[in-house]
């Protein structure tokens, strides 16, 4: 146990401000506009994998949107409406972020408060409900992150704007959500 708890320590003394990080997060999103007549949303879990220099990163992430994630059985009537298939998204995103450091430690400049914005353009692929659907979108989000030298902690508030297209059919939509996650490597 001690030596990993050494092999922990010293891999955090020589993380640097530049590196390659993954990140994970879980949330929420409620579909708008064409999109919400198909669903009223869903929990969103994403992964994402990106390179940060200095207060800059650039991300490729994969979402889902899983509307039977946490299902719990039904009984009677409301089997009826459980039966119908739900709206799911897949969406895969590449994303400038910038970081703007707001509190930090006196002794490294690598512990602190950030305030961070990011946003680029994403494609969307339909699920269940939304089979055969698929198109481009754009989006961003804010948010704030606490940062431990090779550990990160955050919650941002994000929009998605999307246009999907199955064989001439097109639906336009928003996705508001909140996500909170871990951003793991060197920030």
């Amino acid at each position: 146990m001690r030596i990993v708890l050494v092999v922990l320590l010293s891999l955090v003394t020589i993380a640097r401000a530049d590196g390659g990080y993954l990140s994970e997060s879980l949330g929420g999103g409620d579909f708008v506009g064409e999109l919400g007549d198909h669903g009223a949303g869903a929990p969103r879990v994403q992964l994402g994998v990106g390179y940060v220099r200095g207060p800059w990163a650039v991300e490729l992430s994969l979402a889902a949107f899983m509307p039977d994630f946490g299902y719990i059985d039904c009984y009677g009537d409301e089997c009826v409406e459980a039966s119908r298939p739900k709206a799911g998204l897949v969406q895969v995103g590449l994303d400038l972020r910038r970081a703007y450091r707001v509190v930090y430690s006196t002794w490294t400049r690598h512990i602190g408060l950030d305030l961070f914005v990011h946003g680029g353009p994403r494609w969307f692929v339909g699920q269940d409900g939304l089979s055969g659907y698929g198109g481009p979108g754009i989006g961003g989000a804010a948010g704030a992150e606490l940062n431990v030298k090779v550990v990160g902690m955050f919650v941002e508030l994000g929009l998605d704007l999307v246009m999907m297209r199955d064989r001439g059919d097109q639906m336009t939509g928003r996705i508001p959500s909140v996500a909170f996650g871990v951003r793991f490597g060197w920030l």
